[in-house]
């Protein structure tokens, strides 16, 4: 995409355009990053619906700013603005919307509901790669387009929470067990009904998940700062940050900088930006077919196989790229064959990352859940910072195969760590996860 972005004279120097660009980029993964943690206060006093409608409302507001980019001088100023409210309203809908989703559906189809996350990210991702094409909206013409065009769908998002019911856990939390009970009948089938609501208030009745906070405005954030005490809020927390921190790295070299090292392994720029576009297809629909069958596989299955299949996918690549054609191994001598390895480790973070992101809301009791998705969401796009920051340097300075030999070191402890510290969350309730 074009980032011509000076107007009426703003921008004069190539250096300033970039620092622009650099600006429009970050102030979103800021507002990400503050969003995070707002929503730790907001889904506490809130709920989940009212907070995910008013998020949404500022992702929506955030878009169309950024679409102003070019108007006037001024426009520059406000597409920053419009960045961050987006990013901001983002980051609440992360986390309050991982929590709603973990609460909502039944234990057997709890982890179906969750791999949607992942879903609509494999084809949020293959869409952005389609709309940045040149011969969509990554040209000098329509690119300010670009930034506003996925909030489309946004307003019939708003109208459909609108008409949605409160999270039923939240309300059963708040002891307002008759509205629970109408909410979860919105939910869920008859067949469902009395179990999860059995669940719900045994849930509720451990002693680990009460707050006895006072009646002050104040009151509830107390007793969450006191949880950092507890074991049973720190266990789940330290391993979810390490279950999606580490999930599949070389997913993080693929979606960002595939363009780059496919253009240094010889293909022509725009060839490279098409395969960059077309590897997204096959990693969306497998992202759809597993969603539809998760919750007959194991979390930890899911997470340990394709792992492992990457680490060879990794060693492959940094084959491919350190000896080009001249490869011995004859499938590794066409210049097309990089992009079909990473399409292949793109399907495998697309399987990996649906069970990741399934099992951190799970892992945290009703009290935690909010606060625990919000610590770990935090958490993961500042380590992802960094690591963008870092990959960049060691592709532009050593080589991208660097960075891939990192990544299949730390995939191979990725997986022993599973096997040693991550419960299997499938089926099971959340008190029982967390006895």
């Amino acid at each position: 995409m074009s980032r011509d972005i000076g107007t009426q004279g703003f921008l004069t120097s190539s250096i300033s355009a970039d620092q622009a660009w650099e600006l429009v980029v970050s102030l979103r993964v800021y507002g990400l990053a503050l969003g995070s943690i707002l929503a730790i206060v907001i889904s506490t006093y809130c709920g989940r619906r009212k907070p995910l409608i008013f998020a949404m409302t500022l992702e929506l507001i955030g878009a169309v700013m950024s679409a102003f980019i070019r108007w006037t001088r001024f426009g520059i100023y406000i597409a920053f603005l419009g960045r961050f409210i987006n990013g901001l309203g983002s980051g609440i809908v992360q986390v309050t919307g991982s929590a709603m989703t973990a609460e909502v559906p039944a234990a057997r189809h709890r982890g179906t509901v969750l791999a949607t996350h992942t879903i609509w990210a494999c084809v949020g991702e293959f869409f952005g790669a389609f709309i940045s094409m040149d011969f969509a909206l990554g040209n000098e013409r329509y690119w300010p387009i670009a930034l506003a065009i996925p909030a489309a769908l946004i307003p019939l998002c708003i109208i459909c929470l609108w008409s949605s019911a409160e999270s039923p856990r939240y309300l059963v939390s708040r002891n307002q067990i008759e509205e629970a009970k109408k909410a979860l009948l919105y939910y869920q089938i008859n067949d469902d009904y009395d179990a999860t609501m059995t669940d719900m208030l045994s849930e509720v009745r451990l002693p680990s998940n009460q707050i006895k906070s006072d009646l002050t405005w104040l009151g509830p954030i107390k007793e969450q700062i006191k949880r950092f005490k507890e074991s049973s809020f720190i266990r789940p927390l330290l391993v979810a940050i390490f279950t999606q921190n580490f999930v599949h790295l070389n997913d993080w070299l693929w979606i960002l900088y595939s363009t780059q090292v496919f253009i240094k392994s010889g293909l022509p720029p725009v060839t490279a930006q098409t395969a960059s576009m077309l590897m997204t297809v096959p990693q969306s629909l497998v992202s759809i077919t597993v969603g539809i069958y998760f919750d007959n596989f194991s979390r930890r299955a899911l997470l340990i196989a394709p792992t492992i299949a990457s680490i060879f996918c990794g060693l492959l690549a940094v084959t491919r790229i350190r000896h080009g054609k001249n490869s011995r191994i004859p499938l590794l001598s066409s210049s097309w064959s990089l992009p079909v390895i990473a399409t292949v480790d793109l399907c495998l973070a697309a399987i990996a990352s649906e069970s990741a992101y399934t099992v951190t809301p799970e892992l945290f009791l009703q009290v935690d859940r909010a606060v625990g998705t919000a610590i770990v969401t935090f958490v993961q796009n500042v380590f992802g910072g960094i690591l963008s920051n870092l990959q960049l340097t060691v592709i532009n300075e050593y080589g991208a195969e660097y960075v891939l030999i990192t990544f299949a070191v730390v995939n191979v402890f990725y997986v022993i760590g599973v096997l040693r510290i991550l419960p299997e969350t499938a089926h099971k309730t959340f008190q029982v996860l967390n006895l």
